[in-house]
């Protein structure tokens, strides 16, 4: 018997398997003795779905998927295959598959042409209408790198849970996230077992009733002050609980995934940083801030190709330096405006 090899696949994408089996190693295609099923898991292990596999030919079937638009980046999605040849089931019926992203077109950045006509006004456009470079070409070498350096500064937040009792390994989500703001361990465990004494089942049902009024119809239903002592044991327990709980994380910025380590129950909130190649995203306030520092990065571009291509056919002289000059003013005027804001902290390792 064998599988096909590791395929990959981007989101909200299609994906084929397939199998040929043999009755012995090398030796010509049989048909199972049953139609095969399969099953197919995330990264962390969790089955997505399962099926029946379709027939094609003797001994070649056939299973179909299409990846999640939401689902996390991996390289250890799998399939697993259940099928027997002559009362003989293959336990090594199985292979990875990757999801992965479509690597992303910056040249082709979103923004309007309103907005790209007034980073180009920096150089007298429209009154000089030929300034050497492309839309496309100012997109790609100025819009870009400005856009790059706000989202470092001002990235987009995605928040992601996922519950968890032991290590688990959540990877980046997408190519525009490229880093992680925060990660914890929230809704911990139950606080005091699960009891189902009278005041433990007064207690609970007690929490989801607005005002004093609780199920049984009397306002202030606590003799002997039962109802604060239940209390303050909760909370006792969760003491002990935080104590003895243990919560570690790791972020590998080169593999792009965090590995987060919980002794106990508990959901796994994550805040993702990400950046963006749409102008859109980028908050109204600070939008003329990002228009300054392509600015800047035009100018720069321009000088330098000034700097090194001379031609004396020109009927005009270029003041390079000048040039330089007025984009280092733009560059460190947003700058010194943005170095106010508190900077963002990737986290790396607890």
């Amino acid at each position: 018997m064998s599988t096909t090899n590791i395929k990959q696949v981007n989101l909200g994408q299609q994906i084929t398997f397939s199998i040929s089996l043999n009755a012995v190693f090398g030796g010509p295609l049989v048909d199972a003795d049953l139609l095969p099923t399969y099953q197919i898991f995330d990264p962390n292990n969790v089955m997505l779905t399962s099926g029946n596999s379709v027939h094609i030919s003797t001994g070649v079937y056939e299973a179909y998927y299409v990846v999640d638009t939401q689902a996390p980046f991996s390289n250890f999605y799998k399939i697993v295959w259940n099928a027997s040849v002559g009362g003989n089931a293959d336990p090594n019926l199985w292979e990875y598959f990757q999801v992965v992203p479509v690597t992303p077109t910056y040249a082709n950045i979103v923004i309007s042409q309103d907005w790209l006509e007034q980073i180009k006004k920096v150089l007298a456009f429209p009154k000089v209408p030929n300034i050497l470079l492309s839309d496309d070409e100012i997109r790609k070498f100025a819009v870009f790198p400005a856009m790059t350096q706000y989202f470092v500064k001002f990235p987009l937040k995605s928040v992601y849970s996922v519950f968890s009792s032991d290590l688990i390994v959540v990877p980046f989500p997408d190519i525009d996230t490229f880093g992680l703001l925060d990660c914890r361990v929230v809704d911990i465990g139950s606080i005091g077992g699960t009891g189902s004494s009278f005041w433990d089942i007064l207690a609970y049902q007690r929490m989801g009733v607005l005002g004093n009024t609780i199920v049984y119809g009397r306002r202030g239903l606590n003799p002997n002050g039962l109802y604060q002592q239940r209390l303050q044991l909760q909370q006792a327990m969760k003491s002990q609980q935080n104590l003895l709980a243990t919560i570690k994380f790791n972020v590998d910025y080169i593999a792009r995934n965090v590995e987060v380590y919980a002794s106990t129950t508990g959901k796994v909130n994550l805040t993702w940083a990400k950046t963006s190649n749409n102008f859109e995203n980028v908050i109204f306030q600070r939008k003329f801030d990002v228009v300054q520092l392509a600015q800047a990065n035009l100018l720069d571009h321009l000088a330098d190709t000034f700097d090194i291509i001379s031609d004396n056919s020109l009927d005009i002289n270029i003041n390079v330096e000048a040039i330089r000059t007025r984009a280092t003013d733009l560059r460190t005027k947003i700058e010194d405006k943005w170095i106010e804001f508190s900077p963002i902290i990737l986290l790396k390792n607890v």
